[in-house]
């Protein structure tokens, strides 16, 4: 594929303490940077926290703690940039932090009882007017057919809003959810033991979600020939960016396949011993490989996230030495060329500015540090 151009990067910036400070991180969820790339915003699920840091490594502003009451965080997953603020997503609720750290407001989900075919629904996103976007949620087996009905490969994503006294939910665009799911119970169809997780090279749609644009960017992955569609709509159903890239095609080698097998094989056999359907490691290779979506080629994109600045950043399976392969797009441009970056395994990229990428970097103890790399167009041609 053409691009314009590869760049590598180079640690920059690094904020974290293994051991004693204010810097010492437990479970980092999602890093932005502020508009100006001076100052660093972390979330943190272990210790249900947001923090914001100056490049040097200072702290600046703490806000959020475990709790059920206004500002406490559940497990918190995600922060936007806000016009008043930080805007952070937790399993329960949406919480506005002002710049100074405050709490402005929060907005609870929907009642239970709006649901998908009876499956809760997750939001995602917060719009201006307090709608929400929403998955729902579709446990492993019923998205593999074993509650009796035909297996749940597709599902919306919903528009929730509150008029009155009244929810109303719409319908925005449908998920391709086929290939997801990895389910494996004992051949006789008991559930004396079972294991869901997810297919190791599914090829289901990604998507990612922007409460300041009210908009959901899907990305198609099951074109196949390496190509992948990328979707924005908004949250009122109307398409306002589509566009294909193509990415190399890579052949899944056979080996790699059979050792995944084999080492999870191992382990069903171990978790059946103790059931009235134990299985023998051979039998545990047998169910697995009926149950592995295994295609001829990777899916052409591995993983997706969504840039404060407007950009896509799709990581694919290539990788080069060290590195894996990255590939950024604008959303709203249809025909630049992506740009191509290698990044370090160790490193999740979060968030861009100007001249760095943001994300996490994990140790060999996997001590989180949030680290900004700077951006350096390569020259080697690699």
């Amino acid at each position: 594929m053409s691009d314009v151009g590869t760049w590598i990067t180079e640690t920059d910036f690094e904020i974290g303490d293994a051991s004693a400070g204010e810097a010492v991180f437990s479970r980092v969820t999602d890093v932005r940077v502020a508009s100006d790339g001076e100052r660093v915003v972390v979330l943190e699920s272990g210790s249900a926290r947001l923090t914001v840091w100056a490049l040097d490594g200072s702290l600046v502003l703490e806000a959020g703690q475990a709790g059920e009451g206004p500002g406490d965080l559940q497990n918190p997953n995600k922060v936007e940039l806000h016009p008043e603020g930080l805007l952070v997503r937790d399993s329960r609720r949406f919480t506005l932090f002002g710049h100074d750290g405050g709490v402005l407001r929060t907005v609870i989900p929907p009642p239970s009882n709006l649901s998908f075919r009876g499956f809760r629904l997750q939001p995602k996103a917060l719009l201006e007017d307090d709608g929400q976007l929403a998955v729902p949620l579709v446990p492993g087996s019923v998205i593999s057919g074993w509650t009796g009905d035909d297996p749940v490969q597709e599902w919306p994503v919903f528009l929730l809003r509150r008029t009155s006294d009244r929810w109303t939910m719409d319908a925005v665009v449908v998920l391709d959810r086929r290939n997801s799911a990895l389910s494996v119970r004992p051949a006789d169809g008991s559930f004396e033991w079972g294991y869901h997780g997810p297919q190791p090279y599914s090829d289901s749609d990604w998507e990612f979600y922007d409460s300041r644009t009210g908009s959901v960017v899907v990305v198609e992955r099951n074109g196949g020939n390496g190509e992948a569609r990328l979707v924005e709509v908004t949250a009122w159903a109307d398409t306002i960016w589509d566009r294909s890239v193509q990415f190399p095609i890579i052949p899944i080698p056979g080996e790699k396949a059979a050792s995944y097998v084999a080492d999870l094989a191992d382990r069903l056999a171990a978790r059946s011993v103790s059931s009235a359907s134990p299985i023998t490691r051979r039998e545990a290779v047998v169910l697995l490989e009926d149950a592995l979506y295994l295609p001829e080629f990777y899916p052409a994109v591995d993983y997706v996230e969504g840039m404060s600045d407007g950009e896509v950043w799709l990581r694919t399976h290539e990788e080069i030495d060290t590195l894996q392969v990255w590939y950024s797009v604008r959303r709203g441009d249809t025909e630049s060329p992506p740009r191509r970056i290698l990044l370090p395994r160790t490193f999740y990229p979060n968030d861009v500015s100007a001249n760095h990428v943001w994300g996490i970097r994990y140790d060999s103890l996997g001590v989180n540090y949030v680290v900004g790399r700077r951006l350096v167009r390569e020259t080697s041609g690699r």
